[in-house]
């Protein structure tokens, strides 16, 4: 994969898949789905059995491990040169970490998560009605926090530079004013998204086993 491209997946109404700034389209409901589960996952790696029980828990084992095959074709197609974003083997499937952005799109409510998406099944639409009531409003609450935490340093920032300024009017030391005014990274709420997707799966026993339940 190209080291300089930034991968992007903005989870919304749907899921967005970002390039450099440029959308890869991704059509079929499955597709979306399973990059949206991946994206919530403990490391971003689920089992290929557990993903096969949530998005075809109606067919045989045969036809859920081709179907699955097919969807990873896909994506990886539509990835192109920058395919190596999704990784798998024989067990598993999983995002790498290092080479992709996870975002929650906090305007998007969480009863709307994956609303343009239908799927017909019904262990995926336990696992929706999961992510709705617990994971995405939990991940909401905590971005929330993260940002008026943010707000607040930002505040105080300023106001111990006001004082500064006062004190020391003739500090033009440009290399200072950056230090005092930057602003976090853009990036730095979304960085412990991991950690508290972690927590809430311990929570929702979502441990990636592929139990018996969702077999049908």
């Amino acid at each position: 994969m190209n080291t300089t491209s930034t991968v992007q997946l903005t989870l919304s109404r749907s899921v967005a898949l970002t390039v450099n700034n440029i959308t890869i389209p991704i059509v079929g409901s499955r597709h979306i789905a399973m990059l949206a589960m991946l994206s919530l996952s403990n490391g971003y790696t689920l089992p290929r059995r557990w993903i096969q029980t949530r998005l075809w828990s109606c067919r045989s084992t045969e036809q859920a491990q081709s179907s699955l095959r097919q969807v990873l074709f896909h994506i990886r197609h539509a990835l192109g040169p920058n395919r190596e974003v999704l990784q798998t083997d024989r067990s598993s499937v999983w995002l790498q970490p290092e080479t992709v952005n996870i975002r929650i799109d906090t305007n998007c409510s969480p009863d709307e998560f994956l609303c343009a998406i239908h799927i017909a099944d019904n262990a995926f639409t336990q696992w929706l009605k999961n992510a709705r009531t617990e994971i995405i409003p939990a991940l909401h609450s905590q971005l929330d926090n993260a940002s008026s935490t943010q707000q607040v340093a930002a505040t105080s920032s300023g106001s111990h530079c006001g004082s500064a300024e006062k004190a020391e009017p003739e500090s033009t030391d440009p290399s200072i004013q950056s230090t005092t005014h930057e602003a976090p990274p853009q990036d730095t709420r979304f960085l412990e998204l991991e950690q508290r997707v972690i927590e809430l799966e311990r929570k929702l026993n979502f441990q990636g086993n592929g139990g018996n339940s969702d077999n049908h």
